[in-house]
């Protein structure tokens, strides 16, 4: 198949024993029309073994193997690798829905100036437990596109986005961050391109302890670098660059959250009073202020520093 209507890139770090689960979930697709990559980024359990099998299973599937390189640039590699006029990239530890494949061909034919394709996806908890999270509403501009999304409006996933390549002409994912890489490559696409929405589910996105997207042992060392790489002024539109200190004060707030749950209070410190830096308007956020209160007044907490 040399031009591939979709391509779907699997990343996989230390996740060999749950692939075989997202690579049957794309083999299992009703569509000709599709071609898969599977990129080991020098997993060291035995995902190379395992694509190894699956490769013999699925033919057609291709399998790169690389020296640990991170999310993004293991992303990156596939955008570069693959030949399909819209990508999807879908992390190993979930699986897309059995019909998604087919909705998404058919978003493409009824939308074809939409450069990216958003649909609903679907949560599944440790117990099995299932949540649809539907398509929140999809603006018509591009600047309250990347407003809403910023906001939390604007619920994006991988696996359920689908991007045209040109969206990489754009915009790539930036390999200093090993955390949250995925942020300013959905800001980027959803501010520049036209977007539709397709009201399914796409995905099944698997919450689990060990997940990547749970881990903190980046979050502080990437925490506003993803701010700059979000609001790149060679990218984003004037216009939406006045965003910039609320959602930095966002994004402070919620890593000041996370350090609060996991009782380590130099670090929760650190990041309320950054968000009230960035924005006065964070000290009238109350639940975040009576937390930060707790932190000050409490005898004792884990730091890391």
């Amino acid at each position: 198949m040399d031009h591939p209507l979709i391509s779907i890139i699997i990343p996989c770090y230390n996740y060999g024993r749950l692939l075989p689960r997202a690579v049957a979930s794309v083999f299992a697709q009703n569509t000709d029309n599709a071609e898969v990559l599977t990129i080991n980024d020098g997993s060291s359990d035995d995902s190379a073994e395992v694509m190894t099998r699956l490769q013999e299973q699925y033919p057609e599937l291709r399998v790169i193997d690389q020296e640990n390189a991170g999310a993004a640039a293991t992303r990156n590699r596939g955008v570069d690798e693959c030949s399909g006029r819209f990508l999807v990239f879908l992390d190993a530890d979930d699986e897309l829905d059995a019909s998604a494949l087919e909705a998404v061909s058919h978003a493409i034919e009824q939308a074809p100036d939409a450069r990216v394709i958003i649909g609903g996806h679907t949560s599944v908890s440790a117990d099995g437990r299932e949540k649809y999270h539907p398509v929140s509403p999809v603006a018509a501009s591009g600047s309250q596109r990347f407003a809403d999304y910023l906001n939390k409006k604007l619920a994006l996933s991988n696996g359920a986005v689908f991007f045209h390549r040109s969206v990489f002409d754009k915009t790539r994912y930036p390999e200093d961050c090993r955390n949250s890489e995925d942020i300013p490559v959905f800001a980027h696409a959803v501010a520049l391109f036209n977007c539709a929405q397709v009201d399914c589910s796409l995905a099944k996105i698997h919450k689990h302890d060990d997940s990547l997207r749970h881990n903190m042992s980046y979050a502080d060392d990437v925490a506003l670098r993803v701010v700059d790489y979000v609001f790149d002024p060679s990218i984003v539109p004037a216009e939406s660059m006045k965003l910039r200190r609320s959602y930095q004060a966002q994004r402070c707030l919620s890593l000041f959250r996370s350090y609060y749950l996991a009782n380590d209070r130099a670090r929760a410190k650190k990041y309320y009073r950054l968000a009230v830096e960035a924005d006065k308007r964070s000290l009238f956020k109350w639940t975040y202020l009576r937390k930060f209160l707790r932190v000050l007044t409490s005898p004792s907490s884990k730091s890391t520093r």
